[in-house]
């Protein structure tokens, strides 16, 4: 198995980010709200999802420090 160091991760971070960010402006405004099935997310609230979900971890692990003993 192989195991990041705090560089590795930090610069896979910044990699998917500027993907996400990419792909994210390549998508026209009026797609946004795209489903491909009713009881899925919408393209704008996946990408809501991917840019909130690092504060939640951060306020889960790093704030409250759940899962700790």
């Amino acid at each position: 198995m192989t195991y990041y160091g705090a560089k590795d991760l930090a610069e896979s971070f910044r990699t998917v980010r500027k993907n996400t960010l990419a792909i994210a402006e390549e998508i026209p405004e009026d797609k946004y709200s795209f489903r491909p099935m009713p009881e899925t997310r919408s393209v704008g609230e996946l990408l809501a999802h991917i840019a909130l979900s690092n504060g939640f971890q951060k306020k889960l692990h790093a704030e409250e420090r759940r899962g700790l003993g």
